[in-house]
């Protein structure tokens, strides 16, 4: 059995995703033949799609059609229009918030790097925003180091964030 070409996730979506790059010619399944070579990890119309039809990927509308979209074809974001996106009152994750005394106890508070061959434990890479006082905050990596039992600072990702 050969290795699969392409991820679809629900019954109802209307493209796939390609697990590596698929040249152009190939049939991915029976009745869809790529049009152009498509990168990995981008999306192939699995059926005609009509200008403003919508594009659903894992059972979820990402926009729509602003010209018909052939069968086999490749699907990139300049393809579609996009919906509106919901406000941060509207989503349910944020309607629902439960007290912090309210939470369970977490199993285990830290994590301790994971084993491999060359070390005992690898480096955990933290995140932390760092606020000073008089300044915007500035985003910076930490490195704990297993040998040592301490952090310390490394190259900020981002030099500075702020609005």
């Amino acid at each position: 059995m050969s290795a699969p070409l392409y991820i679809k996730v629900k019954d109802a979506d209307n493209v796939a995703i390609a697990v590596h790059d698929i040249p152009r010619g190939t049939e991915i399944m029976p009745g869809v033949v790529t049009r152009e070579d498509i990168p990995q990890a981008h999306k192939i119309a699995l059926t005609d799609i009509p200008k403003g039809g919508e594009v659903v990927r894992y059972g979820v509308v990402l926009g729509y059609a602003k010209a018909p979209i052939p069968v086999g074809a490749w699907i990139n974001e300049h393809m579609l229009d996009l919906p509106q996106s919901p406000g941060l009152d509207d989503m349910p994750y944020g309607t629902s918030i439960v007290p912090m005394e309210e939470l369970p106890d977490p199993p285990r508070r830290t994590w301790m790097g994971y084993r491999n061959k060359t070390a005992p434990q690898a480096p955990a890479t933290c995140w932390a925003l760092s606020p000073p006082s008089s300044a915007p905050p500035v985003w910076s990596t930490w490195r704990w180091s297993a040998s040592s039992g301490s952090c310390c600072p490394s190259t900020p990702m981002w030099t500075a964030w702020w609005q």
